[in-house]
């Protein structure tokens, strides 16, 4: 929770939170309310990562969690 309010209060756009165990992203995004999860990706289910800070990115989970 300590780094959640250090990123609004710095306005950090967008961050995300890996976990290796479940092999899944969250990833929340910065407005004028806060943060809110706007996804949460899995290997499990075929999700590729991109953001539209890195517009012309994408990674496949699978390929983040070998």
């Amino acid at each position: 929770m300590v780094k959640r309010k250090l990123y609004e209060r710095f306005r950090i756009a967008e961050y995300w939170i890996v976990d290796p165990e479940l092999e899944s992203i969250k990833i929340y995004r910065c407005s004028d309310k806060g943060y809110s999860r706007i996804a949460e990706l899995s290997v499990e289910a075929n999700d590729t990562l991109n953001s539209p800070l890195f517009p012309d990115w994408q990674l496949p989970l699978a390929k983040l969690f070998i």
